[in-house]
């Protein structure tokens, strides 16, 4: 991760707002010439990943928010913060022209075992009994001393008719 990215814009806590969607909306600005994009600005994008309905306030949730770029655009940069967004900026506008994202289709993240000793795994409202199992013996190999519950969701949700 390039020096100049702040740990705030890549670990945050959700921000539940009634103006969520105007939020996002204000901060993606979008131009077009001819039907076609050509600038893409995006405002605080971690935050605007950090952004939910009040509905969801009862998650409590954490976000880690990662920026998956269509090149190398952080390498060439240097940690020049200006040159980075500049070319990131066109990097993304020329990606959604094209329809060609990054080729990268995974990332996998090392992250220190100790956050887990602190986590508290919600279970869906339909969640099934053998999931629950699933995940009562994950918990018991990798996160010992995390907590599991249910969704206060649980038993008010009816399982769609998809037939």
């Amino acid at each position: 991760m390039p020096d100049f990215i702040r740990h705030e814009w890549f670990a945050r806590e959700v921000i539940y707002r009634d103006d969520y969607k105007e939020q996002k909306n204000r901060g993606i600005e979008a131009e077009f010439e001819n039907g076609k994009l050509i600038n893409l600005k995006i405002n605080t994008p971690s935050q605007l990943a950090a952004l939910k309905s009040p509905d969801w306030s009862f998650q409590d949730e954490y976000r880690f928010v990662l920026m998956i770029f269509p090149n190398s655009t952080a390498v060439r940069c240097n940690n020049s913060f200006i040159q980075f967004n500049k070319e990131l900026m066109g990097n993304v506008t020329q990606a959604l022209e094209s329809g060609q994202g990054s080729d990268i289709n995974y990332y996998d993240m090392d992250l220190n075992p100790e956050i887990f000793d602190e986590m508290t795994v919600t279970l869906g409202p339909l969640c099934s009994c053998s999931d629950r199992i699933i995940v009562e013996s994950l918990l018991e190999k990798f996160a010992a001393q995390s907590i599991l519950t249910d969704s206060k969701l649980t038993g008010t949700i009816r399982v769609p008719d998809r037939g």
